[in-house]
Parts: structure tokens; C-alpha cells; sequence
């Protein structure tokens, strides 16, 4: 009888041939095993700094506030030693009184009246010709502060006369 073409034997697996197979049936499942383990790792670390970036975004934003709190209330107490202690005072002791605290905060001063008119800047000599504060895009709030009677803070905005972006903090000066 003829064997059949199409069952013969495939010729026996050499020893290299062997091993290979061999190797990839116990390489296999702990190659797996390293990725998962490989990928679980990534996803730690990624979920780590993604919690320590917002920590710190927190962090930053409550400095951010708190440095405007300070300068807000530096800002009232200008606005209340310049209402009380120099009721129709002259603008040289305001001026004053406004470099102090630009020197103290690194934060220019300006005096502003109800039509935008710039009075004085603590960054300008006295008597400097200033242009009329423009009305930027943004929350200004300048006529807000001056109907309330109350400060508020603005959006950033690019400052004309001191030539940079600024967060404007407009403080009414009764009296002024």
C-alpha cells in the first residue's frame, strides 16, 4: 500500500528548533506578565505627579490670592490715611504716601479720578503729564469700585503707563 501524500510525516524538529519553541512558551507569559506589571507602574507614577501637579496649582493659586489680599488691604490702608489724615490734602503728601507703599510692594500706584483721569502715578515724578486710563477688554471694575464704594480686582491687563501687564486693583478714596 502507498501512503498518502498528504499524510506524511514532517521530518523531526532539529534540537534548535526545539528550544525555540520552548523558550517562547515559557518567554511568552512573562513578557506578559512584565507589561502588565511595566504598564500598572506607568499609570502609578502618572496618577502621582498628575496629584502632585494639582497640589502644587493649588498651592500656587492660594499664594496668588494671598499676595492680593496683602496688597488689596496695603491698598485700603492707603485709601484710609490718605481720606483721613489728609482730608483735601495736597497731592505731594497722596504722592508720598503712594511711593511708600510702591517701595514696599513693588507695585506702582496710581490715582485715578471718575473719568479716568490719572492724577499721579508713584512711578512718575509729580506733574508728569499722564495719559487718561484706557478702558482695556477684561474686568477692570473701576466703576464698579467707585458706585460700591467698595475694591475689586480686575483681569490682567496690559498697564499703559507702567509699560507691562498688571492686575489692577481699584480701591475708592472717600473723599478723594
Amino acid at each position: 500500500m502507498v501512503p498518502d501524500s498528504s499524510a506524511r510525516l514532517q521530518p523531526a524538529q532539529t534540537l534548535h528548533q526545539y528550544l525555540r519553541r520552548l523558550n517562547g512558551l515559557w518567554l511568552a507569559p512573562l513578557l506578559a506578565v512584565a507589561l502588565a506589571l511595566g504598564s500598572t507602574s506607568v499609570y502609578q507614577v502618572h496618577q502621582q505627579r498628575r496629584t502632585e501637579v494639582r497640589t502644587m496649582a493649588a498651592r500656587l493659586a492660594a499664594d496668588i490670592d494671598a499676595d492680593l489680599q496683602r496688597r488689596l488691604h496695603g491698598l485700603q490702608a492707603l485709601a484710609v490715611s490718605i481720606s483721613h489724615s489728609h482730608p483735601g490734602g495736597s497731592l505731594r503728601d497722596w504722592h508720598n504716601e503712594a511711593r511708600d507703599y510702591d517701595l514696599t510692594f513693588n507695585a506702582p500706584v496710581l490715582l485715578v479720578d471718575a473719568s479716568r483721569r490719572v492724577l499721579f502715578s508713584s512711578r512718575q515724578a509729580l506733574g508728569t503729564p499722564l495719559p487718561t486710563l484706557p478702558k482695556p477688554p477684561g474686568r477692570v471694575d473701576l466703576e464698579e469700585a467707585l458706585a460700591t464704594g467698595k475694591p475689586k480686582i480686575g483681569d490682567v491687563v496690559f498697564g499703559p503707563i507702567v509699560g507691562h501687564r498688571v492686575v489692577p486693583i481699584t480701591v475708592p478714596v472717600a473723599g478723594a
